[in-house]
């Protein structure tokens, strides 16, 4: 099998490059009034660092499941045979797992483009990988 990637809604794409905008206004305005506190320093830092942690794309490859940020490195590597159950929660993906260290954990899986494709690709990889 080849790797399959997913993306992140297109409704998180927009709102945070938006966010990015009102960041740089609002410091070009504290800029222009000399006027900086907690706050503002607070907002300068906070917004781009959700925008940096915002975006991210779902990979299934042969061996495991993994999720990397907009900067590019995995958030999340889940390897087939440690997964235990996925269903849908609500509206997210929910996928339990083994730890490396025994225990048990679970990963959700929000604002993704395409839910349905993702869960029975999900679903398709690790009935593949258990056989």
């Amino acid at each position: 099998m080849n790797k399959i990637y997913f993306k992140t809604s297109k409704f998180n794409r927009v709102v945070f490059p938006l966010l990015v905008i009102f960041n740089s206004v609002y410091i070009i305005l504290m800029a222009i009034n000399g006027y900086f506190n907690a706050l503002s320093l607070v907002v300068i830092i906070l917004l781009p660092l959700l925008f940096c942690f915002s975006f991210r794309k779902y990979v299934l490859s042969d061996t495991l499941f993994y999720i990397k940020n907009s900067i590019g490195f995995r958030y999340y590597v889940i390897p087939w045979s440690a997964m235990n159950r996925i269903y849908f929660q609500k509206k997210d993906i929910r996928i339990n797992y083994t730890k490396p260290n025994g225990k048990m954990g679970y990963i959700v899986l929000r604002d993704v483009e395409d839910k349905q494709k993702l869960y029975y690709s999900l679903q398709q990889y690790m009935a593949h990988c258990r056989a």
